[in-house]
């Protein structure tokens, strides 16, 4: 079922989208591993959080990523302030760095995909408080790359 509602949702985009600006990829990952590394730190489990789509969106700017994509709250990291640094490695692999605002450190987000199957997205970042500063926080979802 949420396979069929990101592939409608990533169709519907795709059709309204500027001429300028692409959707590269929709994702489902858990709402509490994006919204912020202490919200992670506080999530006591990733699997059962709710889903929450991403989209991973490239402009005449660069890489983009729209958080909550498709709902009332969806928001852009770029429009947030975030600096992101995109690097393609063909069509398989899509690797941002971005730096949030006030953020403690980098977070990586990265893109695979395998011909026409599903692809991964794996997201790392660093604990927020300066306690956790070694702490890794990870998660990883199913992705879909438009066509």
């Amino acid at each position: 079922m949420r396979r069929l509602f990101l592939a409608a949702s990533l169709l519907l985009t795709l059709a309204s989208a500027s001429a300028g600006a692409e959707v590269v990829a929709v994702c489902g990952t858990p709402a509490a591993g994006l919204l912020s590394p202490a919200a992670l730190q506080s999530a006591p489990d990733a699997e059962g959080a709710p889903s929450v789509p991403l989209a991973l969106w490239r402009d005449a700017n660069g890489f983009d990523l729209l958080l909550n994509w498709g709902e009332q709250s969806q928001h852009s990291l770029r429009a947030e302030g975030a600096d992101i640094m995109g690097n393609e490695l063909g069509s398989e692999l899509i690797h941002l760095v971005v730096v949030r605002p006030g953020a403690h450190g980098l977070e990586h987000f990265v893109f695979s995909f395998a011909d026409d199957a599903p692809g991964e997205m794996v997201w790392n970042a660093p604990g927020d408080a300066a306690a956790s500063s070694d702490q890794v926080l990870s998660y990883e979802t199913t992705c879909f790359k438009a066509k």
